[in-house]
């Protein structure tokens, strides 16, 4: 009777962490994974994360400035994923628009923002 306890709690961990490890490997997909003769395999994907300057045009008034930063933005993200055809975009973030006045006091004003991507790339075949 107490050796079938002790054999079920240390059966017990060993499926939790199976199951954290396939939960991981969804979302990374970076893992290494055994082969069939039990060598690591290098990744297949590598996840990128990386940040830009989003600027708008300087325009003359404050609605104007933001209609251009979110031109911008749209862009951004256009260009990001046309550059990323075979890759997966995971997250595309424009980020908070700062407004900026010019310092001529010319009622110029430009938004500007960090957007942060994240994409995950093909860097070898799965065989």
């Amino acid at each position: 009777m107490i050796s079938i306890l002790v054999l079920g709690l240390m059966v017990s961990p060993v499926k939790a962490e199976d199951r954290d490890v396939k939960e991981s490997a969804v979302l990374i997909q970076s893992t290494n994974t055994p082969s069939k003769l039990g060598i690591n395999q290098p990744p297949d994907y590598e996840v990128i994360e990386d940040s830009e300057e989003i600027v708008g045009d300087p325009v003359a008034g404050t609605k104007a400035s933001y209609e251009s930063w979110k031109n911008a933005c749209k862009d951004w993200k256009k260009e990001v994923r046309d550059n990323n055809v075979g890759s997966q975009v995971i997250s595309l973030n424009c980020g908070v628009a700062k407004m900026e006045k010019d310092g001529t006091g010319s009622g110029v004003y430009t938004y500007k923002s960090t957007g942060k991507y994240r994409i995950r790339v093909k860097i070898r075949d799965p065989k």
